[in-house]
């Protein structure tokens, strides 16, 4: 390992948001301390290999990356590099003619119905926290919302206006939107805030909305703070298993799971699923990055359907 990987400060002080200057700043780092090399000796051999160590080893305990990881951080080093170059930093750009792989999820995200997201919320009951923890599953699985900007949102940020409730979240590249959250989520969101209440806790506009009951260290001390997104993913697997749901399931699975519920409501009730309406919700730039959840959806209906035509045939006369 090099001992001092040097990323240049104007680069990374120059990005928008300070979750795109810790992305990059965290890609560059696995890239140097990989390569052992600093930026000047670098070439082009050696962001291949870096390519080919993510596809093969370089994701989470030695798996290869997900293609999607893989093309943003080969992305974040053809800017860098761009960047060196415009800047007289280095006399040539290695990153030249290197294809990132497709940007398609290496794991099709498991999507959870209605009746299981509830059974979910149902299993928190038992919980000393079960408001706070009925409220984030019904959020991450019914409200079309990123973890990221639900857990950083405020009490003031959860509004309402004409019967609708909305949430003011902050969204990717550092834009404010107002995102409606639906009524199953808004009734735990409401119980839980009664709740926090209840129990005297600071309700100040400028707190988190979403904030731990204690510190496993502090015990009720320094405790309004926001709360970790792996406590959040902790709880989704605890409740699944405890529900006798045995998909793979993150924080992920909620806004996969709200765009093809919502996809699948809209078609039972129009007769057409909405592709439009869940292209706005979800935020998408592209529709066709919605339409790949309709596809998955469509071909997930068909699954069983012969089967049980062939059974059907078994008791025909």
């Amino acid at each position: 390992m090099i001992n001092s990987i040097k990323i240049e400060k104007s680069f990374i002080e120059g990005l928008n948001s300070e979750n795109t200057k810790k992305a990059y700043n965290s890609d560059l780092s696995q890239f140097f301390t990989f390569i052992k090399k600093t930026h000047e000796d670098i070439r082009r051999d050696d962001i291949l290999k870096f390519r080919k160590h993510l596809q093969e080893i370089g994701g989470r305990n030695g798996d290869p990356s997900a293609p999607y990881s893989i093309a943003r951080k080969l992305s974040a080093l053809k800017t860098y590099f761009q960047y060196l170059a415009e800047q007289n930093i280095i006399d040539t750009n290695p990153f030249i003619n290197i294809s990132p792989p497709s940007r398609s999820i290496k794991k099709e995200r498991e999507i959870f119905t209605i009746e299981e997201i509830e059974r979910m919320i149902a299993e928190t009951s038992s919980s000393q926290a079960g408001p706070l923890h009925a409220a984030l599953i019904a959020v991450n699985f019914y409200a079309v919302i990123r973890l990221s900007e639900f857990l950083s949102a405020k009490l003031e940020d959860f509004t309402s206006s004409d019967n609708l409730y909305f949430l003011n979240v902050k969204t990717k590249g550092n834009k404010f939107q107002k995102k409606e959250i639906p009524s199953p989520a808004v009734e735990r969101i409401v119980d839980y805030i009664n709740w926090m209440r209840s129990t005297k806790r600071s309700m100040n506009p400028k707190e988190y909305l979403f904030r731990p009951t204690r510190n496993n260290h502090q015990g009720s001390s320094n405790i309004d703070k926001p709360l970790n997104p792996s406590t959040v993913n902790r709880l989704l697997k605890k409740y699944a298993k405890q529900a006798g749901i045995f998909k793979s399931i993150s924080s992920h699975s909620g806004r996969a799971s709200s765009i093809t519920n919502y996809l699948s409501l809209t078609e039972k009730e129009f007769g057409n699923a909405d592709i439009y309406g869940a292209k706005t919700l979800a935020g998408h730039s592209k529709i066709s990055t919605t339409e790949l959840y309709d596809k998955k959806r469509r071909d997930d209906s068909v699954k069983g359907k012969l089967t049980s035509l062939l059974e059907q045939t078994k008791k025909m006369p």
